[in-house]
């Protein structure tokens, strides 16, 4: 699927902010009208050609939260009791703390000529994967 350009996006958030009224004050839509202009502010800022490595990375935090504190509310519990509820002992939990924290990405070797593999952590400001976003403060647990 090709990805969508900020343009196309802008055109579909304006045909739904142009239906905007206030028959819809203080019900569920209000929170929609919301939650489109919030979605608008934030693609302003987000390099679109990379939505597939956004979604990668959001989906090892939250595997990551899943293993350190257990499934959500209202989630399925798991079939087996082991991750059912969190990370029950302290070495475990300091292990998934520091998977949640930092990432492993492929850097440039002092040579020049090979990669080698370096822990990132997800919030820092030149390589992180969520640098500057809602989720950032997140990282500082670590």
């Amino acid at each position: 699927m090709k990805a969508p350009t900020r343009s196309r996006i802008n055109e579909h958030l304006d045909a739904v902010q142009s239906l905007q009224q206030d028959i819809f004050s203080g019900t569920a839509v209000e929170k929609l009208f919301a939650m489109a202009a919030e979605y608008g502010k934030m693609i302003q800022t987000v390099d679109l050609s990379k939505r597939a490595e956004y979604a990668q990375e959001l989906a090892a935090v939250k595997e990551e939260l899943t293993m350190l504190f257990g499934p959500r509310p209202g989630q399925e519990p798991p079939q087996l009791a082991q991750f059912r509820y969190g990370a029950t002992r302290w070495d475990v939990a300091k292990k998934h703390l520091g998977f949640l924290v930092y990432e492993e990405k492929w850097a440039p070797a002092e040579d020049g000529q090979s990669l080698i593999k370096t822990k990132v952590r997800r919030d820092d400001p030149k390589n992180g994967s969520f640098a500057g976003t809602k989720l950032a403060p997140l990282f500082s647990l670590g």
